[in-house]
């Protein structure tokens, strides 16, 4: 009777140390300079697009007229940056998950082993 306390006591144990993960793993300095990176990327492809498709006139950034393709290449890289950040996170949760799984796998049949092989001890 003191082996199976033991043993649910070591299972609600387990629970604690492997918390249930968010969707999205937790952030990390990879992720945070991916984050980064996209915004910076997108900041400046937009500054350049709104810069050269705003030279109209053609007084104020004469020079940025032919890069009017170049923004929206830097706007595209800062979201194809952005949705790696979030796949990132998002395997990083998973593998958290699994390595979870497995080891509260581990616990309860280790403790329904322990259980079978007790009850069949006594059955004899």
């Amino acid at each position: 009777m003191l082996e199976n306390a033991y043993l649910r006591h070591r299972l609600r144990q387990m629970d604690q140390l492997f918390p249930e993960p968010s969707t999205f793993g937790q952030c990390d300095c990879t992720s945070y300079s991916y984050f980064a990176l996209s915004v910076v990327l997108f900041a400046v492809g937009t500054v350049i697009t709104v810069l050269a498709l705003g030279d109209a006139d053609g007084y104020i950034f004469s020079s940025l007229g032919h890069m009017w393709l170049v923004g929206p290449i830097f706007i595209c890289s800062g979201l194809m940056v952005a949705v790696k950040s979030v796949l990132y996170l998002r395997r990083k949760g998973i593998i958290q998950m699994l390595l979870r799984q497995r080891a509260l796998l581990r616990v309860r049949v280790h403790f329904f082993l322990h259980i079978v092989l007790s009850l069949s001890v006594c059955n004899f």
